[in-house]
């Protein structure tokens, strides 16, 4: 049980310490009297790193946030459409139904979301170790998550055909 745990803390141990080496040249000096990031003091390949930086990790970066946040927001718009059955829900008159139903929603949205990598988490663990199956345990906190997800998905319906 121990020795998978210290191998992934050893794992996250090497990939900071290989981030901290790759940011060096970039990261600013602690013996710096301002205490602020100066390029001119990095060196020509501390500039270089920092213009690489600033002018295209970071914009890509925040465009891939961006990116991700709009795909859930639409994947969430239709998923609430499909589970609910009302077509174009946005649009409707503000009401305590409807304000409940996409609270409904939104938890059925994410249990689902978490019930299918818990699945495939324990699929390919059961996959990665030929003869060893999952504990019945773990197939027990499966069925409770997507009954929880079905369960929130009804009554997002329920409350969403009810809104005026």
């Amino acid at each position: 049980m121990m020795t998978p745990l210290l191998g992934q803390l050893l794992a996250l141990v090497i990939v900071i310490w290989g981030i901290w080496i790759i940011l060096s040249p970039v990261m600013p000096r602690m013996g710096s009297r301002t205490g602020t990031f100066n390029p001119q003091g990095c060196g020509c390949l501390g500039r270089i790193f920092s213009g690489l930086f600033f002018a295209f990790v970071v914009p890509v970066i925040w465009q891939g946030i961006s990116l991700v946040g709009r795909l859930y927001q639409r994947s969430f718009v239709v998923f609430t459409e499909f589970a609910s059955g009302v077509a174009d829900w946005p649009t409707y008159r503000t009401s305590s139904f409807k304000y409940i139903g996409a609270l409904f929603a939104f938890l059925g949205f994410n249990g689902c979301i978490v019930a299918v990598f818990a699945l495939l988490t324990l699929v390919l663990g059961s996959i990665s170790v030929p003869g060893q199956r999952p504990p019945s345990e773990a197939w027990f906190a499966e069925g409770i998550l997507v009954s929880a997800g079905v369960g929130c998905c009804l009554a997002a319906r329920f409350f969403f055909r009810r809104m005026p």
